[in-house]
């Protein structure tokens, strides 16, 4: 919601609230951990499926990224905006590997939707600016990039034994 609200003041010629916004947005940030993490490990204890707590464990990373570029970035408009849209997209893959289950498919069925989300900012800098921004190609590779991170790991019996070794064996709910 924030995301599509900051942008809306900006248009609206609100920038203070904007900026008062942007400054709270770590209670937020903090709020958005604080129940993404226990949810992703009662996951792990409930299904205990690898691709799910490595997809998230990547996405949590390139979330915090994106943002601390964004606010490190904040005086530059094209690059702030572009990083904190990339920002938002690294955490819609729980979203986007919904899709799949409506369809009794494979998670990894999400991966086209996925690259299609972040490439559309790709298209769109294209389009209407004919060059895409730097930040634009940054986001991009690194979000394509983690694809077959994130498929590899989850894969990978070395990867499981280390999951089962920190959370606890998978599938098992504590006490």
């Amino acid at each position: 919601m924030l995301f599509a609200l900051q942008p809306t003041l900006l248009h609206l010629g609100r920038a203070k609230l904007h900026r008062i916004l942007g400054r709270l947005s770590p209670i937020l940030v903090v709020t958005f951990f604080g129940f993404a993490i226990p949810i992703s490990l009662l996951n792990w204890a409930r299904v205990g499926e690898p691709l799910i707590v490595t997809a998230n464990g990547m996405n949590f990373t390139l979330f915090l990224g994106f943002y601390l570029a964004a606010i490190a970035w904040r005086r530059s408009e094209a690059t702030h905006k572009r990083l904190m849209l990339y920002a938002t997209l690294s955490i819609m893959g729980p979203a986007a590997g919904r899709i799949p289950e409506l369809f009794d498919a494979s998670p990894f069925v999400a991966a086209p939707i996925i690259f299609v989300l972040n490439l559309t900012p790709v298209v769109h800098d294209f389009v209407v600016h004919r060059r895409v921004h730097p930040a634009s190609w940054i986001g991009f590779g690194l979000m394509i990039l983690t694809i077959p991170i994130v498929v590899t790991l989850s894969g990978s019996e070395a990867s499981a034994a280390l999951l089962s070794s920190v959370l606890g064996p998978p599938g098992t709910p504590g006490p």
